[in-house]
């Protein structure tokens, strides 16, 4: 594994570290600065775990339709992906976040936000 690997792995885990600890803004952040340097499927991946994480700090700031149409562009980004994307397990993921978006908005400040389950260790 080279350098870039090695941050790349870096920066998507400690993106990992943030959406699960809800802190969604600072999330979005650290896979920006990955997405910047990615290409290809990678890149719209990464693109598709930012929307959700910038869908999720929408809601939670009251944003309904912004949030609902950031995950409808992020939700088919995922889709495309298989079972697993670097170590996380994806259809987990999707159902969690799909469940998340079922619920009712008003109901969301009372709702458990989504969690990104891994398939190895992080």
């Amino acid at each position: 594994m080279n350098d870039d690997d090695e941050i790349s792995r870096a920066l998507f885990e400690e993106g990992v570290t943030l959406f699960n600890c809800e802190s969604f803004f600072e999330c979005h952040e650290v896979w920006e600065a990955l997405w910047k340097h990615s290409s290809g499927a990678d890149r719209i991946a990464i693109q598709g775990m930012i929307q959700c994480a910038a869908a999720i700090l929408h809601g939670r700031r009251g944003n309904h339709k912004g949030a609902h149409t950031l995950w409808s562009k992020a939700a088919p980004k995922l889709s495309g992906l298989g079972d697993n994307y670097r170590g996380i397990a994806l259809v987990q993921f999707r159902a969690a976040m799909a469940e998340f978006f079922d619920v009712p908005p008003d109901q969301w400040p009372s709702t458990a936000s989504p969690r990104i389950p891994r398939t190895t260790p992080g």
